[in-house]
Parts: C-alpha cells; structure tokens; sequence
C-alpha cells in the first residue's frame, strides 16, 4: 500500500510540474526559472540540464531521495510497533527539528550562508505555526482536551 502511495504522488507531482512549466512566474526575484521561452514556475528541461551537468546536485537529490525513504520506513515502523499518536508526534518534532537546525547554521554562520531569517517578525511567524501545528497535533490525538471541540463534556 505505501508503494502505491508513492507512485500516486509521483504521478500527481508529475502533472502539477507540467502544468506549472507553462504558468508564467510573476515573482521574478524569489523563486522562477528563466528560460529561452520566457520565465515560468518550473522548468523540467532546465531541471534535468543542471542535474545532469553537476554532479553535487545529483548526489543531493539521491541523498533527498533516500532521507525521504528512511522516513517513511520509519514512521511505518514507529506506526506498527508503537501507535499513530507517535508518528504524528514524531512528524510534528520534526518540523521543529528542521527549523532549529537551520537556525543554528545560521547564528554560527557556516559555510558563510543564511539558511534562516532572525527579523522579529519572520521567527514570531514561524514560531506561531510551530505552535499552531503542535497544539493541533496534540488537540487531535486528545492529549490536550478543548471543551468546545470535544464529543466529552
């Protein structure tokens, strides 16, 4: 079943990258892909060029893939041997994870790169969904009990 679920994904995000190649970009500064045919969302052409001439993206994106595999055995694992509030805890803890990590690389400055912002108000509204998604995922999995939300009274 998981193995569909993959296949499903690819299949859906193969369609969407496709469509999204013919969608004009009206953000030019942050994140479009310029191509001899105009500027668009995404450009698989341009994708496969720099893959194939770098060798350093090819061996992230092999590293991407399998990070994603890893995790997906292990959240069956954990959902098969311990339960699904586990996993859903565990995904919550990892959107904290990432988060923090990127802020450490960025207060200690490696490899001369900002991987996060430190504007007052990018970390209050990052901090605000961190928090929204981990009272969610408690409210969800009845850890926490909200009176208004709840068949219990």
């Amino acid at each position: 079943m998981v193995g569909m679920e993959g296949l499903y994904g690819m299949i859906m995000t193969s369609f969407v990258i496709l469509g999204a190649s013919y969608v004009p970009c009206p953000f030019r500064q942050i994140s479009c892909t310029c191509t001899d045919d105009g500027v668009f969302v995404e450009s698989p052409n341009t994708f496969f060029q720099e893959i194939s001439n770098n060798s350093l993206i090819t061996v992230f994106a092999v590293m991407m893939s399998l990070s994603v595999g890893v995790s997906n055995i292990i959240g069956v694992n954990v959902t098969k041997y311990i339960n699904a509030l586990g996993r859903s805890i565990l995904d919550a803890a990892r959107g904290v994870l990432v988060w923090g990590i990127g802020l450490v690389l960025t207060s200690y400055d490696v490899f001369n790169r900002r991987y996060e912002s430190f504007e007052w108000y990018v970390v209050l509204c990052k901090l605000a969904g961190l928090a929204a998604l981990i009272f969610a995922t408690l409210v969800y999995n009845e850890l926490i009990f909200v009176r208004k939300l709840s068949d219990r009274s």
